[in-house]
């Protein structure tokens, strides 16, 4: 994952939800879909936290045979 495209992405939500009150992104408004900004907000921290598990996992799987790189592509 490119350094810059979470960072990117995770700037355009906090644009999307610039000036609105603390209950407002917890709002659901594309019914019937449950889909808030706010659980966008929590879904790109999992990710986030997700890339970071993978950066240590490429670290320790060196260590361990040399292997680099990223995931084979299918």
């Amino acid at each position: 994952m490119p350094a810059g495209w979470l960072q990117w992405h995770r700037e355009t939500l906090l644009v999307k939800c610039a000036g609105l009150d603390r209950e407002q992104p917890a709002r659901t408004t594309v019914e019937p879909s449950g889909l808030t900004l706010l659980g966008l907000v929590r879904h790109l921290a999992l990710i986030q936290d997700c890339a970071r598990h993978n950066g240590h996992a490429d670290r320790l799987r060196e260590r361990i045979d040399g292997a680099i790189g990223d995931h084979p592509r299918i």
